[in-house]
Formats: C-alpha cells, sequence, structure tokens
C-alpha cells in the first residue's frame, strides 16, 4: 500500500472516531434538574449512550460491546417465565430496543433481554433516561443492582397495559403507575429477605399512560440513606434516612452503600402470571407494540465526590466503640471538612467543621440515646458515611 494511500485511511479513521468522540449528546441543553453537594456535574461516558449508532441483535459490534454486556451482571438468564436472549436487543435508529416474544412450545414464557453496563458506579450520582413503554402487561426496567445482589435502585419500572387476552379484567389504571422503588435484600436465608418501601408515593401517576411516548425518569443518589426521584426534570419522590432505606438492617447498617451496574430489561414477572396475566400470541404478534425503547440514558458524578471503588475510605480516620457513650475520636493525617450526624430519620442533629489534622474529640453528651449515622467529609470532596449507637 502506498504511502499516500495509507495516510489517506488513517486520515478518514481519524474522521471517524472524532464525528464520535465530538458529537452532541441527545441530551444536551437539556439540564439536570438537581445540583451537585460539591462542586460540579461530569459525565461518566462509560454509563451513558445516546444509541446513535447501529448495533445488530446478531453482532452488536464494537460502540455497544465498549459499554454494555449483553446479558444480565452475572450467569442468571432471567425470572421464571422469561429468558433473556442476545436476539432480543438491538440498537437502531436511535434507540436501544429490547422486543418480546414467544419461546416456542410454550404459552406463559417469553424471550426478552437485559443488557448491563461494564462499568459500576456509586454515589453521589445523577442517572436519566429516556425512554418509551412498551404495550404490554410485561415490565419495562432501567434498574441498578450491586455484584452482591442485596442493593437494587430502580429508576423505571412500568408496565404498558394491564389488559391481557388471557386476563379476568382489566385494570388499565396500573397502566398509568411508574413504581419508584429500591430494593434490599438478606440473602445470607434462602429464599432471601426482601425489603421495599411500600407507601403510596412509590406508586408515581400523573394520568397518562407511559405507553404513549417518550418520558424522561431519572434518580439522584446522593448517599446511602437518600434518594431522588424525578420525572420529566421534575422531583416528585424524595426516600430519606434509615427508617425507610433499610429499617430491617439487611446491609448491616450501611445502607445503599456498594457499587452498582446499570440494567435494561424486561420480564413477565412471575407475580403477574401466577395471577393469570401474561401476553398471548395474538399480543405477542403487535411486535412495534412489545418493544421496549430506549432513547437515552446518561449519568454523572459530582466531581467534588467519588464514583468508583477507588473511594477513599475516610472511616479509618474515626476510633471509637458502639455503643458509644459521650464522644468520638478523630484521627487524621489531613484535615478534614467537617461531621454531619443525622438521626434514623435522616434528619441533621449536629455539624463540626473545619476538623484539624490531629486527634480530636467530637461530643455527643445532648444527644438522645438511640441510632445516628455520621457523614464525614473530607477538603477534596470525599466522603464515608457509618453508623454508631448512642447509650
Amino acid at each position: 500500500m502506498s504511502q499516500k494511500r495509507s495516510f489517506f485511511f488513517l486520515f478518514l479513521f481519524f474522521c471517524l472516531i472524532s464525528t464520535r468522540l465530538f458529537a452532541q449528546y441527545d441530551w444536551d441543553g437539556i439540564d439536570i434538574p438537581v445540583d451537585p453537594v460539591v462542586g460540579q456535574w461530569e459525565l461518566i461516558d462509560e454509563t451513558s449512550d445516546d444509541f446513535n449508532y447501529e448495533a445488530p441483535a446478531d453482532n452488536k459490534g464494537a460502540i455497544f460491546n465498549s459499554k454494555w454486556k449483553d446479558g444480565f451482571i452475572n450467569g442468571w438468564k432471567g425470572p421464571g417465565n422469561t429468558e433473556w436472549i442476545p436476539d432480543n436487543a438491538r440498537v437502531t435508529n436511535g434507540n436501544l430496543e429490547i422486543k418480546a416474544t414467544r419461546v416456542p412450545g410454550t404459552t406463559d414464557k417469553v424471550h426478552f433481554q437485559a443488557i448491563s453496563t461494564k462499568t459500576a458506579i456509586k454515589y453521589p450520582v445523577f442517572v436519566e433516561t429516556r425512554m418509551k413503554v412498551m404495550n404490554s402487561v410485561m415490565a419495562n426496567a432501567v434498574w441498578m443492582l450491586s455484584s452482591d445482589s442485596a442493593e437494587e435502585i430502580d429508576i423505571v419500572e412500568a408496565y404498558g397495559s394491564s389488559y391481557s387476552e388471557s386476563a379476568s379484567s382489566s385494570k388499565e389504571w396500573f397502566a398509568k403507575r411508574m413504581h419508584l422503588s429500591h430494593h434490599t435484600f438478606d440473602r445470607s436465608v434462602t429464599p432471601a429477605l426482601d425489603y421495599q418501601p411500600t407507601d403510596n408515593g412509590s406508586w408515581y401517576t400523573d394520568g397518562s399512560y407511559w405507553r404513549d411516548g417518550f418520558r424522561r425518569v431519572g434518580v439522584y443518589w446522593r448517599d446511602p440513606f437518600h434518594l431522588e426521584y424525578y420525572i420529566d426534570g421534575v422531583l416528585v419522590r424524595t426516600v430519606s434516612g434509615a427508617a425507610i432505606i433499610d429499617p430491617n438492617e439487611y446491609l448491616n447498617g450501611n445502607g445503599l452503600s456498594s457499587e452498582e451496574k446499570i440494567i435494561i430489561s424486561g420480564a413477565a414477572q412471575g407475580w403477574q402470571v401466577n395471577n393469570g396475566v401474561w401476553p398471548t400470541d395474538w399480543e405477542l404478534a403487535d411486535t412495534d407494540g412489545h418493544t421496549f425503547k430506549v432513547d437515552w440514558i446518561r449519568t454523572y458524578k459530582d466531581k467534588g465526590e467519588t464514583a468508583s471503588a477507588s473511594e477513599f475510605n475516610l472511616s479509618r480516620s474515626l476510633a471509637y466503640s458502639n455503643p458509644v457513650l459521650d464522644f468520638i475520636t478523630i484521627k487524621s493525617n489531613s484535615n478534614l471538612k467537617q461531621l454531619n450526624v443525622y438521626n434514623v430519620n435522616g434528619f441533621l442533629v449536629k455539624t463540626v467543621k473545619n476538623i484539624p489534622s490531629k486527634s480530636s474529640k467530637v461530643y455527643f453528651e445532648h444527644l438522645a440515646s438511640g441510632l445516628y449515622f455520621i457523614k464525614l467529609e473530607g477538603i477534596n470532596g470525599r466522603f464515608d458515611v457509618m453508623k454508631i449507637i448512642k447509650n
């Protein structure tokens, strides 16, 4: 190959790569609806995608595979009535499309797919997606899960329809609900214990059907004990404090503190099937109606914080024993920005600022006996959260 021709192909390759690197994202110009606690928001490219490329089901290509695993975060193939297979997911026309098809030889089982990010993220992060729910009794989901499957944050959980040819009745109000919730699990027992909030606020509705068009749904995972949910950029739900995040302490009092990967999936959930509601062949014939579409997903971390496993562990700077009587001792090699103390309901009850790099005592004698959470912040913005019991 001549030198001139080699240069031409090198130049062409650079142009193609540059087009992708410097192209505007679909969400450019759409404000992030919440301000970071420290610093400013920074896009996490590894877990963000505008799906402006083609990725056929049978060969999804380099762009898709650089960010996504074509399957679940582990070897799980799906809930009881669902089997996830790569053939049922593709990227086309600017959207990720996940469709439902019948498992051959069955009447109540479907093929679907789950895709998951290769990179895990951790608070403080804001995650938002623009998606269109399928017109189906099946679940549409964008969610996050820790590697041990003990912590789950649901961003999107919705059903496009409650009608089924197999169902005895239709409850269309169900198709107007968006489930904004999370789970904590105790997997040391079989079957695992599962907690999730069941208050009325966990089912959000504005009266419209989620299947009728693309909508934005996001969650701000501020810290282990605080979640905020946003619909089309508007705050619609806040969940804060240990009493609602993990009241049973399945996570040993640490809250939602582990790294989690993002999953986009669909499923014919067992509790629906057990109640006689599942997609029939008649319904599945409408392929477009039984396709979950995701226009984009974006994730941001607070530049003043850390959103990965390399987060500095500030708990090493504390010396105390549980239960605490009157004080804890802080021993640190560097100055600390502040220490916040929250009660079990998530309310701030004490703040100590500008803690010097030496042994210092923080007193708790004025606080009532009970459970408290300490948030210790370094001058670089990193922080850690831990539990204490005051006698």
